[in-house]
């Protein structure tokens, strides 16, 4: 009986700590998590965290979105390097919200990536499928791309008629 109740409190106190526990605090992210939400409050969140944002586009009945889903977006290395540098979104075509930004952003096919920036313009995108790798290839060329300095603000002007 003794062994019964001590059971029984254990489980409720493993009950009560995992409702504490938060997402946000766990160490070893095992999968990508879109944020939730309308598109004004993505970029709201990207501009306060001073993050670039991914937007997978998406559809129910796009076998090749299934298929990043399933393996893509399960990488825990692609989630812990994405929730380190971008705020993760993910719109659904068929979506009466989303339907204004599928025009605005053009998106014809699926699945589509888009890199957009915190003010919302489009730096890149990916069409079809997309490897955990792949995506983490791209993504590292945008973010060194946005880091970098354009020509003109790194180096020197040259006065008309001199020599460099």
């Amino acid at each position: 009986m003794k062994q019964l109740l001590l059971l029984v409190s254990v489980v409720c106190i493993l009950t009560t700590l995992s409702s504490w526990y938060q997402e946000e605090e766990n160490p070893f992210i095992t999968r990508v998590h879109f944020q939730k939400g309308n598109w004004q409050s993505v970029l709201d969140s990207a501009r306060i965290q001073k993050k670039s944002i991914l937007v997978h586009c998406t559809a129910d009945w796009c076998l090749p979105c299934k298929q990043m889903q399933r393996y893509t977006y399960s990488d825990s290395f692609l989630a812990a390097y994405l929730k380190k540098n971008y705020i993760v979104y993910e719109w659904q075509a068929e979506n009466f919200d989303h339907i204004e930004l599928n025009q605005r952003y053009k998106v014809e096919r699926y699945p589509t990536i888009l890199f957009i920036t915190a003010s919302g313009n489009e730096m890149s995108r990916l069409i079809g499928f997309q490897s955990a790798n792949e995506i983490q290839k791209a993504s590292d060329l945008i973010l060194h791309r946005i880091k970098l300095k354009p020509v003109s603000q790194t180096q020197t002007p040259v006065k008309k008629g001199t020599k460099k």
